[in-house]
């Protein structure tokens, strides 16, 4: 799961600009992918994100790898293995 932006997509609402980010998730065996395009990386969009995900998937995984997001990593340390 993971977090893509583009200084190519951006979308124009209410008179101004706004970044537009992708919302990627791809099964580990299958490669079967989930992608979602939003204005925000919020925590509560990041939520909204896997529910649509894992209702397009008709279910969820057993375990869940992430690409150092913000949202997730309650500590961030100089090794990848040693975050939290």
């Amino acid at each position: 799961m993971k977090w893509g932006f583009s200084e190519d997509n951006l979308v124009y609402k209410d008179g101004k600009w706004q970044k537009l980010y992708c919302f990627l998730m791809i099964l580990g065996y299958s490669r079967m992918r989930y992608i979602e395009f939003v204005k925000d990386m919020s925590t509560n969009t990041l939520i909204r994100r896997h529910q649509n995900a894992f209702r397009y998937f008709g279910g969820y995984t057993e375990e869940m790898l992430y690409n150092n997001m913000k949202q997730v990593i309650i500590k961030r340390l100089l090794k990848q293995g040693d975050s939290r």
